[in-house]
C-alpha cells in the first residue's frame, strides 16, 4: 500500500485526528475475516493477513493513521464486479444477473474498525422494530413478530389488523453519500465520520467481463459500496432517518401510530385502521424518493 495525497477533501473533517487505530483493533477484525473468499484487486486473500505475523497489524495500523492524519489515499477503494445469473431467471437481462463485489481485504479491515467504534451509537439511534444487520438479530425477529400478530387475531373476537408491506428495489444502490454524512454526523464522533468519509469517497469498480483482459474502472459515487460489513448499517442508519420523518405519531403521547416490523429495506407497517396503514405506502414513497431512497 502506497499513501498519496489527494485533492478531494472538501468534505472531510480538517479536525485533528485522535483516536488512533491500534495493532490490536487491526488484529481483532482480520480474525473475522471470512476464510474462503474471493480477493479483490490486490489479490491478497483474508487468509494471508489472518495467518501474518504481527509486525504485519502494527505496519497496517501505522499506514491507516497516517493516511488520516495527513488526508492521504490507498487505493484501497478499488472494488471488481463479476454478475452470477439468478437462479430459474432466462439468460439476456441485465436484471437477470446478480451483482458481486470483490473488495480488497485492507479495505474490509478499516470497515469493520470502524463498525466496531460506531456501533454503539447505532443501536441507540435505530429503532427496535429493525432487525437487519444488528448484533443478536435476524429474520427470525420478524417471523416471529408476524406469528404472535397472526396468533392475537386468531384468538381474539373481532380483531382486524392491516398490514401493508414496501419492499424496495435498490435501495443499497441509491443513497445519497452527501446526506449520509450529514446524518452520521449528529451521531458519530468527527474520527469515524473521517474514516467512513474516505471509505465513501474516490471508489471505483471494474466490471470483470469474460475475454476482457484489462477493463476499465468507473466512478461510483452514489450507494453504499456493496461487500463489506459497514455499508448494510450505513444503510440501515440511512433509512431510520428516513423514517423518522415519516411516522405517523399519536399528536398526545408523541409514539408511533402504526407498529413496525423491519428487515433491511423490507417494511411491514401494521395498524388497526384502514386509513393509517393505506395512506403510508404514499408518503413513505413521496419521501423516500426526496432522499434517493428508491
Amino acid at each position: 500500500m502506497k499513501i498519496t495525497k489527494t485533492s478531494n477533501h472538501s468534505r472531510e473533517s480538517q479536525a485533528p485526528y485522535q483516536k488512533i487505530i491500534t495493532s490490536n483493533e487491526v488484529r481483532e477484525c482480520i480474525n473475522k475475516l471470512n476464510n474462503g473468499r474471493a480477493p479483490g484487486k490486490d489479490n491478497i486473500c483474508n487468509e494471508y493477513l489472518k495467518h501474518a505475523p504481527p509486525v504485519i497489524d502494527e505496519q497496517i495500523a501505522n499506514i491507516f493513521n497516517k493516511t488520516f492524519e495527513s488526508h492521504g489515499h490507498l487505493g484501497i477503494n478499488e472494488g471488481l464486479l463479476i454478475t452470477i445469473p439468478k437462479p430459474g431467471k432466462p439468460k439476456g437481462p441485465p436484471s437477470n444477473l446478480r451483482p458481486i463485489t470483490f473488495l480488497n481485504s485492507v479495505r474490509k479491515v478499516l470497515s469493520t474498525i470502524v463498525l466496531n467504534r460506531i456501533r454503539p451509537r447505532v443501536e441507540k439511534y435505530v429503532s427496535n422494530s429493525q432487525s437487519g444487520f444488528r448484533p443478536n438479530r435476524s429474520t427470525s425477529d420478524v417471523v416471529w413478530a408476524h406469528q404472535w400478530i397472526t396468533a392475537k387475531v386468531l384468538n381474539a373476537t373481532e380483531v382486524k389488523v392491516n398490514i401493508t408491506g414496501i419492499d424496495m428495489s435498490a435501495a443499497f444502490d441509491t443513497i445519497n453519500r452527501t446526506k449520509l454524512l450529514e446524518i452520521l454526523r449528529d451521531i458519530i464522533d468527527e474520527d469515524e465520520l473521517r474514516i467512513i468519509w474516505f471509505l465513501l469517497s474516490e471508489t471505483t469498480i471494474d466490471v470483470k467481463i469474460n475475454g476482457a483482459n484489462d477493463p476499465m474502472p468507473f466512478i461510483t459515487n452514489i450507494g453504499t459500496p456493496q461487500g463489506d460489513s459497514l455499508s448494510p448499517v450505513l444503510f440501515i442508519v440511512y433509512l431510520e432517518h428516513a423514517l423518522r420523518d415519516i411516522r405517523p405519531v399519536q399528536n398526545d403521547k408523541q409514539e408511533p401510530l402504526l407498529a413496525e416490523v423491519i428487515y433491511a429495506d423490507d417494511i411491514d407497517f401494521i395498524g388497526k385502521k384502514d386509513a393509517d396503514v393505506n395512506s403510508i405506502e404514499k408518503t413513505l414513497k413521496t419521501h423516500c424518493l426526496k432522499v434517493n431512497i428508491d
